[in-house]
């Protein structure tokens, strides 16, 4: 049998389903919004599809036949698919248009989030997105207020109550300039990490934040900085000196790794890798342009090359 000639139309079914719901032809163009004869002809055409009877046509009501009572099984599913589809092709192509509102703390928002900005922008040009840069917390604040659509943050957003996805990793690094007396070490253990002259970003920001979480679950005392600077590229230009250490973000160094003056010096035994959330605001839980922000974020992240201990002149020495 060619079954294909004989594929059911789907108006057709869905003037099954609804005579059997409302009970009556006219109760049925009711539901769907036809008039009678409407109901009339696609039921008929059903039949005609199917050659077979579905319908008893009486005065008090219309009863299905067995028939009916079968085909009717497999017309709730095929309705209720069809719905779906057309759900799902709207919710496509609400997510293609649309006015995100993104906030980013400081490491993301200068050091993460402008190479996804453009690649998102290529890959979705319909989605016009507002970011902004906030210190520490403040776009989970933000999110919460409903202020902000996204609040991309690091480290743990549990206490804000909000829904949040991974959407990337990054990692601490511990670093020196190259002319700091443990510059050539290559590596540090935990006892000398402890014992260093450290200028750190100030407490409240999310560097300082994620570091103090590690060392308190390494059952470590807090640092005590001997400067507390509240700009990265300022820490940087500090370290040039040679007397202190820092801790910051891979993505912040990279560029001071890659001239020559910084130096990384890894902590043997202690973890320092943070994630990335995205954090969604009360009113975005069913906005199509974040799904579609979110999803881009934990598939498309950065293209970012791992650093590596030492500078690259040591490397090229070494090789």
């Amino acid at each position: 049998m060619e079954w294909h000639r004989r594929v059911p139309p789907v108006r057709g079914l869905m003037a099954l389903r609804a005579v059997s719901e409302a009970g009556t032809f006219t109760g049925a163009a009711q539901q769907l919004g036809w008039n009678q004869p409407n109901v009339s002809k696609h039921l008929q055409a059903l039949e005609t599809a199917l050659d077979t009877r579905l319908l008893h046509r009486e005065h008090g009501g219309n009863r299905l036949t067995e028939a009916g009572e079968r085909v009717l099984e497999h017309a709730v599913a095929i309705t209720d698919s069809f719905a779906g589809l057309l759900r799902e092709l709207e919710r496509m192509r609400a997510a293609e248009n649309g006015h995100l509102r993104v906030a980013a703390s400081l490491t993301i928002g200068d050091h993460w989030l402008p190479q996804v900005l453009m690649r998102f922008d290529v890959a979705h040009p319909q989605v016009t997105v507002e970011s902004r840069v906030l210190y520490g917390r403040e776009g989970l604040r933000q999110a919460a207020g409903g202020s902000v659509d996204v609040a991309l943050v690091e480290g743990d957003p549990g206490e804000s109550g909000l829904p949040a996805q991974k959407v990337g990793e990054d990692m601490l690094v511990v670093a020196c300039g190259q002319n700091h007396p443990w510059a050539a070490k290559g590596s540090l253990t935990l006892e000398e990490f402890t014992r260093g002259r450290f200028i750190l970003r100030e407490r409240g920001s999310g560097t300082r934040d994620t570091l103090d979480h590690y060392l308190e679950e390494a059952n470590l005392a807090p640092l005590e900085p001997e400067l507390e600077v509240g700009s990265n590229h300022a820490i940087l230009q500090m370290l040039k000196s040679g007397e202190h250490l820092t801790v910051l973000s891979s993505l912040t160094v990279r560029d001071a790794q890659s001239s020559g003056f910084l130096v990384l010096l890894p902590v043997r035994g202690l973890n320092l890798k943070r994630t990335f959330w995205a954090v969604r605001a009360p009113q975005a839980r069913s906005l199509p342009a974040a799904d579609t922000f979110i999803d881009f974020l934990r598939t498309s992240p950065p293209d970012h090359e791992p650093l590596t201990p030492g500078t690259p002149q040591e490397e090229r020495s070494s090789a």
